[in-house]
């Protein structure tokens, strides 16, 4: 009886490992984070020409501790918006004055996997913003989703 149990154990034991070893990594290869990519463009010429923003801050609106960027110069941003909001807004410090762009929109909760969990992407359906130093703005993608990299949002800056 020994014998036989200690054989069904080992047998156990083997076939255990053997599915384990056949199964894939557990880790999730796609990005779980959709942000919404804004280029800073001018009109000159009446054309558009892409630019570098000096000495810009960006950080959310209300929520000054949340500092998204600080840097010398930039020419687009990628900004996160909310899965548990339909609008959020952020905050373009430029020194002695700011600009502000919210966006209303909804959210698409995708189920990826089992590793990766729920993805949420959005659909934007307004963009609002202040007119300091931004001129206009054009939405150029609704669809945010984790797998893009495109551009959604023209600032167009005065």
């Amino acid at each position: 009886m020994i014998k036989r149990t200690l054989k069904l154990f080992a047998l156990f034991l083997i076939l255990t490992y053997s599915l384990n070893s056949c199964q894939a990594d557990n880790e999730c290869e796609t990005s779980a984070i959709s942000h919404a990519k804004l280029d800073f463009y001018i009109i000159e010429d009446d054309k558009e020409k892409a630019v570098g923003v000096e000495g810009i801050s960006i950080y959310g609106l209300g929520r000054e501790d949340s500092l998204i960027y600080e840097i010398d110069t930039i020419s687009y941003a990628l900004l996160q918006l909310s899965p548990a909001a339909d609008t959020v807004g952020f905050v373009f410090d430029y020194g002695s004055f700011s600009d502000t762009i919210s966006f209303l929109y909804k959210t698409n909760k995708h189920f990826e996997s089992i590793e990766c969990g729920f993805i949420a992407n959005f659909d934007i359906d307004t963009v609002k913003y202040s007119e300091n130093a931004i001129d206009s703005v054009a939405l150029i993608d609704k669809t945010i989703t984790s797998e893009d990299e495109q551009e959604h949002v023209k600032i167009f800056f005065k």
